[in-house]
């Protein structure tokens, strides 16, 4: 093969030589030319449908932290003493849990 450079002499380029390993199963020679032709490219025609990844992906849901819920319990165990209703501190929490969940998702 033969290359013609700026200088406008031809070079010869042989091909390269792989020392070939044990175990490893390599080309012996490989061409210039076959290093540096770029990867034909995939028509539309060659790509098989493919959904949308936004529509497969489900939104990350964001959750609230420890310290949001347990503030929104004591807030919620705070009003309903004061309006004189019994509950436990077990239901404030899932109450809390609750409304910040909702409050999250609706952003």
């Amino acid at each position: 093969m033969k290359e013609k450079r700026g200088s406008g002499k031809s070079i010869e380029a042989e091909p390269l030589q792989v020392p070939s390993k044990p175990g490893i199963d390599l080309p012996k020679e490989v061409s210039p030319a076959k290093v540096n032709q770029p990867k034909p490219k995939k028509t539309a025609a060659s790509k098989a449908p493919i959904a949308k990844k936004s529509a497969l992906r489900k939104k990350p849901v964001a959750k609230p932290t420890f310290e949001q819920i347990q503030l929104r319990a004591y807030f919620i165990a705070e009003r309903r003493r004061s309006l004189g209703i019994s509950s436990d501190e077990t239901a404030d929490w899932i109450q809390a849990e609750r409304e910040l969940l909702n409050e999250l998702g609706n952003r």
